[in-house]
């Protein structure tokens, strides 16, 4: 049993660091880095959109990478956040379609 509660504590390890590592990548994510040259929009509209997309894309890459006890882990590495961007950006922001496609 001792095994098996390691292994657990080692997985949630693993999938903390992988949440903390999306945490940061996202802000760095180049889909979100260009701004729209719409004269009619201001520099905060455009950092409050982009904040917003930053979230979601969170959002689908840690839902792409929590999975139910007992199946095949999927694992978090850099560069994913702008594959996840691309598709989330081509989805018109639909988390839950984005995420099923990243799974």
């Amino acid at each position: 049993a001792s095994h098996k509660q390691n292994g657990g504590e080692e997985k949630k390890s693993e999938i903390d660091a992988s949440l903390d590592m999306i945490r940061r990548d996202v802000g760095r994510s180049v889909v979100f880095r260009y701004k729209n040259n719409d004269s009619s929009r201001s520099g905060e509209n455009d950092n409050n959109a982009s904040s917003i997309a930053s979230e979601k894309l969170a959002r689908v890459l840690e839902e792409t990478i929590r999975q139910p006890e007992n199946s095949s882990t999927l694992f978090y590495y850099q560069g994913l956040h702008d594959i996840a961007g691309v598709i989330l950006h081509n989805m018109a922001y639909q988390e839950f379609s984005t995420a099923l496609i990243m799974k």
